[in-house]
Parts: C-alpha cells; structure tokens; sequence
C-alpha cells in the first residue's frame, strides 16, 4: 500500500502545477529557516555580518564583466595554469572549497566557503587558512549555514568576522526529469530577490550567480565528477615548474575521515555525481537555458571530463579569433 501512494505521489509531482506549487512551498521553507538560523548565530557571535545576495552583487562592482572564471579544485586545474587559458585581469574569478590553495597565481574576487561544523573540524581549519591567504580584496562568503555539516554556534563561532553569511536557499531537484531539472533551473536564473539559489554543488551556485553578475562566457575549471584534488596528483607543476602551496596541514596528502570529500582515489566520484540527479545532468541542461540567453558556458581544459559535456575554452577562443 505505502509503495502505491509513493508511485501516486511521484506522479503526481510531475505535474507541472503540482510541482510548481511545491516548489515555491520548498524555496519559502527555506528562506524561513535560514532567516531565523542568521539570527541565532548573530546571538551565537556578534561579529557575524549578513549580507543578502543583492548585497553581494553590488560588492562584486560592474556587471558588464564578459568573462568570470569558476575555480574548483579538480585535477585539470593544472592544465588550466599551465596554459594560462588566457585569464585577463579584468576577468571575475571565484572559488570555492580547496582552490584557494592556488591564491600565488590566481587572484580570486570572490569565495565561497560551507563547512563549520565541529564534524569536519579538519576541513575547517584547512578552510580557515585557506581564508586568512586570500587577502582583503576578495569578498568571502559562508553559506549553507542550514546543511547537515554545520551547526549554528560552530559556523558562528568559526566564521564570524571572517567571512560574511549570506542568505541562501537550496530548492531541490526531486527528479531527473528534464522539465523538472528545467523548471529549478529557471526560477534561479529569473529570481530577482535577496537570496543565492543553490543547486546540487558550489559550481552551479557559482554559475547562477555569475549569470546574475551579468557575464558573457563563464568558464569552469576544476570540475572533474570525481578523480583527486589538484594537490594530490604526482604532476604537481605549473608551466614546468613545481608549484608553491601553502600545504598547512599533514593530513591533506592524506585525506582522513573527518575531511569532507575525501578524493585520494583516482576512480573516486565526487558526492554530486552520485545519485539521480548528478551535477553531470544539470550541466546540461544549464547550458542549453543560458546559451538561450546569450550566456556561454565553457569547460576550461580539454582533459576534464567536463569537456565531454561543455565546449573547451581555449578552442572556441581560437577559432572565433580573438
């Protein structure tokens, strides 16, 4: 019986009103939770600053940027370094997660940070020095404070006055479904309010955010689906030259429990290629929304296997000419 009212309910959610209404319902939930938990870590720590993300696009300055540049920590970042791929000052470049490592030869504007939790108390500490490299210039932001590797009071305690708490919510993608998929997708890239719609990864949330800014092309790097950070792999150089990283702690050559997405295994997949809906899928789909708007999404090295769903920078540059 519970098995036929699931079905029912599945079907049922594929309507598009249905879903609509869920939708909205979910976003709402969502923008309620996170109102009342910045409060509390504003009680927690009265250095803790909360900015909207209306706020944080004003910060971010022109929104005429052609190009902005989205940092992840995969191995083909370094093919990425090594051949420049033609990263021009006046271009925006985020990060998130353990990029920042590469702060000596990228200069990010602006960083996404999500773990404070006591559970990941490793992957805190590495993420707070990684904080303290990226100079002032760059605006950093903690999110997720609402996500299951986070408590109120440690994310307070932990982040306060280091980075500012944005309001953000997460509506999620209950099916692979292309209309649903579509349907999430679109009321990111349409919403006009205060808060960052988040989906399935930091990299879509970048993405999202980066249409917002107002950019032509953006240009992913780092997003490889699973396989080791870029500072686990034996071909540790850039432009023939080894690179200089501030590795603070021991146990980031060797990733232990307590580190969140641990990735030492080559064949290793990332948690957001698992599942249903994988961040593979909802690439795709992105894609086509915003090449439909005059937005280019483009993989930043042809050895990713982002390559396999997204054109390759370098060689779309070349053949336009420029």
């Amino acid at each position: 019986m519970s098995k036929l009212i699931k079905e029912r309910i599945k079907i049922l959610m594929h309507n598009d009103r249905v879903f609509g209404f869920y939708l909205s319902s979910q976003i709402l939930f969502f923008k309620l939770k996170i109102i009342v938990q910045l409060f509390f870590a504003k009680y927690f720590n009265k250095n803790v600053k909360v900015v909207t993300n209306k706020d944080l696009l004003s910060q971010c300055g022109d929104r005429r940027i052609k190009n902005v540049h989205v940092i992840g920590s995969g191995w083909s970042i370094m093919e990425s370094l090594d051949s420049g791929n033609r990263m021009q000052s006046e271009d925006f470049i985020i990060g998130f997660n353990y990029s920042g490592l590469l702060h000596r030869y990228l200069k990010f504007n602006l960083y996404f940070f999500e773990f404070g939790g006591h559970q990941f108390f490793d992957t805190v500490k590495d993420h707070l020095e990684i904080n303290s490299l990226l100079g002032d210039d760059c605006i950093k932001v903690f999110k997720n404070l609402w996500g299951e590797k986070n408590n109120i009071k440690s994310s307070a305690v932990n982040w306060g006055g280091q980075a500012y708490f944005v309001t953000d919510v997460l509506p999620h993608c209950i099916s692979e479904q292309p209309n649903i998929i579509r349907k999430v997708l679109l009321r990111a890239l349409d919403s006009n309010d205060s808060f960052l719609y988040q989906i399935s990864s930091t990299a879509i949330t970048s993405i999202i955010f980066a249409y917002h800014m107002g950019a032509k092309n953006i240009i992913i790097h780092g997003v490889d689906f699973g396989g080791q950070y870029f500072y686990e792999t034996s071909d540790f150089i850039c432009n023939n030259q080894p690179l200089n990283l501030n590795i603070f702690n021991k146990s980031m050559g060797q990733k232990q429990s307590d580190l969140a997405y641990s990735m030492n295994n080559v064949g290793a997949t990332h948690p957001t290629s698992q599942g249903k809906v994988t961040i593979n899928i909802i690439l795709e789909h992105l894609n086509i929304l915003l090449r439909e708007r005059g937005v280019c999404l483009y993989s930043g090295s042809s050895k990713s296997p982002l390559s396999q769903i997204l054109p390759i920078y370098l060689e779309c540059e070349d053949e336009s000419g420029d």
